[in-house]
């Protein structure tokens, strides 16, 4: 089984957690064939770092970047090159155990599906949105998504993050690939999965600390990302239903405190934004 990972890269060394990225991939009892650094002109040491560390560097045009027709040239690019499974991870994610890339690429195997993500979780200790919807979105218990769960999960059937996700390329090509997106490629190539009758994996044993920024800008800026991407693949929601059903069904874990609900709002504004304005 040939095995390639690939991270998309801007300044991560500013972002504050490459080095650290790096070492436990390093530290992984399963080594990928290829390890491809897919840089948009970086300003910092992000690809003498990598480099450092045994990377390819792929140069990618800051200009020309695209979150869903880059990640599809670098998955055909590497499928020439005799790769079965694409692992895919962002540059502000760390490992969480030595053994969380073999978990992962197992959990894919065994299952047969297009795509197995890993499970989320915080160091941060402050009560945050981001803590809060990681623990609802990123739960204890592994799951297999097919068609069949669509009337009960809605949209959560094809939710699924290219931060910590292993693509069976077979599948992931013969499907389409990774459709152009300006943001959401994995969520909507996880769609193509399952109207093609395959499924989508989630491995909770395979782990990744992972933490965004908390600012209200960055907040907005999410939610209207978001907002814009649904409002460009309205299909998308009229099959799988809408984002708001999913965000009511996040609330039937209980309310969150206070300061939550006021990132909630701050989320939900910029989406509303995004997707109507």
């Amino acid at each position: 089984m040939n095995i390639a990972l690939a991270i998309v890269t801007l300044n991560a060394v500013k972002q504050g957690y490459w080095e650290e990225c790096l070492a436990a991939i390093d530290a992984q009892t399963l080594r990928p064939s290829h390890l491809l650094c897919a840089d948009s002109e970086s300003s910092d040491n992000t690809v003498a770092l990598a480099l450092a560390h045994g990377w390819e560097h792929l140069p990618i045009q800051r200009n020309t970047f695209n979150h869903g027709k880059t990640r599809d040239a670098i998955a055909r690019l590497l499928a020439q090159r005799g790769a079965d499974i694409l692992i895919l991870m962002t540059q502000d994610v760390v490992l969480a155990t030595p053994d969380s890339l073999k978990i992962l690429v197992e959990r894919l195997q065994a299952t047969h599906a297009t795509a197995a993500y890993g499970r989320q979780c915080s160091r941060n200790s402050k009560r945050t949105l981001d803590n809060w919807q990681r623990a609802q979105s990123y739960p204890e218990e592994s799951c297999i998504k097919t068609q069949a769960d669509i009337p009960t999960m809605g949209l959560l059937t094809v939710f699924c993050s290219d931060a910590f996700c292993a693509w069976d390329l077979n599948h992931l090509l013969a499907q389409g690939g990774f459709p152009e997106a300006s943001f959401g490629e994995d969520m909507l190539a996880a769609a193509q999965a399952i109207e093609a009758g395959s499924a989508i994996a989630y491995c909770a044993e395979a782990c990744c600390w992972h933490d965004h920024s908390v600012s209200y800008r960055d907040l907005f800026a999410r939610g209207k990302a978001i907002g814009r991407m649904h409002a460009q693949h309205a299909d998308l929601l009229k099959r799988y239903g809408s984002a708001t059903r999913k965000g009511l069904g996040l609330l039937k874990h209980g309310l969150p405190q206070p300061s939550i609900l006021l990132q909630l709002f701050v989320k939900a504004a910029g989406y509303f934004y995004g997707k109507h304005l």
